[in-house]
């Protein structure tokens, strides 16, 4: 489970972030994000994902939450020497049932190596709570009609933190 692979890197796992039974969109499990602090501010964000300059990708990802509750999802770009670049962010109202999102990065800049994919519980205004659920997460590059899936939906490389939460459903999530 997700104790046992933090003891085993001697690390506490996030308490914002849980793997649950409860109504995934497909599987067995999906992602509860929960932005708890009036202070800061927490979300989700994947490894380092190797690109091609100048091509456009989509991130699509499930997700639900409070009926109004606002929050995001992100891809952020990155350089060779792993600096931020800029960000291509898609503000998103979840409602209590799922619904597939998406954001669309139309022309990474010439000097974007990796992107980071983000999925936010709340808008990102510290003073905001809530908790949302997300699941079968795809990335996918998508110029013109070529579609290529970079972030198979399956294994753990979106995810931040290595988890083995495989079971036969299509997310990497579950």
């Amino acid at each position: 489970g997700l104790g046992d692979v933090y003891k085993r890197q001697g690390k506490k796992p996030p308490e914002n972030l849980r793997r649950v039974n409860s109504l995934p969109h497909s599987g067995r499990y999906c992602a509860e994000v929960r932005d708890s602090s009036r202070t800061a501010h927490f979300y989700i964000a994947s490894h380092y994902i190797p690109v091609q300059p100048g091509h456009a990708y989509v991130l699509y990802v499930w997700a639900r939450g409070r009926d109004g509750q606002v929050g995001a999802i992100r891809i952020d770009e990155i350089d060779a020497q792993r600096r931020y670049l800029r960000s291509n962010s898609k503000p998103i109202t979840f409602t209590g049932r799922w619904q597939q999102y998406r954001v669309v990065a139309p022309r990474l800049g010439p000097d974007t190596r990796y992107v980071q994919l983000s999925l936010q519980p709340t808008s990102g205004y510290k003073p905001e709570v809530g908790v949302a659920w997300f699941d079968d997460v795809r990335f996918e590059l998508a110029d013109d009609r070529i579609k290529r899936i970079v972030v198979e939906p399956s294994g753990e490389d979106w995810f931040p933190f290595p988890l083995d939460w495989r079971d036969g459903g299509p997310s990497p999530i579950d």
